[in-house]
């Protein structure tokens, strides 16, 4: 039915109803984290040559915020 970046969604059958499968893509969350830890990084290292290279969001929020996504319980 549709696919993203953090997983796919499938139409199955249970007990007659048609249902939506969510599934994650493999080893996303740790992928997010790494790829969080490696922006923040780079961006603290040019930061010290411009302002212009500094996130307006904390780490732990955009790791908060992002994390909340791999959830499909809601």
């Amino acid at each position: 039915m549709a696919s993203g970046s953090i997983g796919q969604v499938y139409k199955a059958k249970l007990k007659g109803k048609t249902v939506a499968v969510k599934v994650r893509h493999p080893n996303v969350g740790k992928n997010i984290q790494r790829d969080i830890d490696l922006m923040f990084d780079f961006c603290r290292a040019l930061s010290k040559l411009s302002k212009f290279f500094e996130v307006p969001i904390t780490e732990d929020s955009l790791k908060n915020i992002l994390s909340s996504q791999l959830s499909f319980l809601n």
